[in-house]
């Protein structure tokens, strides 16, 4: 098992060290036959849901901490996100549309439909979270 943990500034420019250290730790995990696809489903939920932590729960508020667990076995892969911003409610978010009408409104969807599984919370901590699991196939 894999276990890293780092904490990152709330700025969009640390998106693509934080995919490189998601990506380093399943490698690590799941050896040279790591699977490209899921993998790209894991980094583009990871990098929607740190977006939206970024420009909705700190409203775009630089140099706010975003804390990333990773947890990679051999079988899936945990993702953790947590920050002090706004909470989230993912039921409140209005589903997308896509007839071309918008351009945005759209991270909930591709979260969801990248990762096998997804979970909102707050820990005893009392920091906002979102978990991410990726089945390795």
């Amino acid at each position: 098992m894999e276990r890293v943990t780092r904490e990152f500034a709330s700025d969009v420019r640390e998106l693509t060290a934080m995919r490189a250290l998601v990506r380093d730790a399943c490698r690590r995990a799941w050896g040279p036959d790591v699977g490209a696809e899921a993998l790209a489903q894991l980094e583009l939920a990871l990098a929607e849901a740190a977006a939206n932590i970024i420009l909705h729960a700190y409203a775009g508020e630089a140099g706010q901490p975003i804390e990333l667990a990773v947890e990679a076995g051999a079988d899936s892969v945990c993702v953790a996100l947590y920050h002090h911003g706004r909470d989230f409610d993912p039921d409140k978010v209005a589903p997308p549309v896509f007839d071309g009408s918008r351009e945005g409104g759209f991270g909930v969807y591709l979260i969801r439909e990248s990762v096998d599984a997804v979970d909102y919370f707050r820990d005893d901590r009392g920091r906002c979270g979102i978990r991410l699991v990726k089945n390795r196939k």
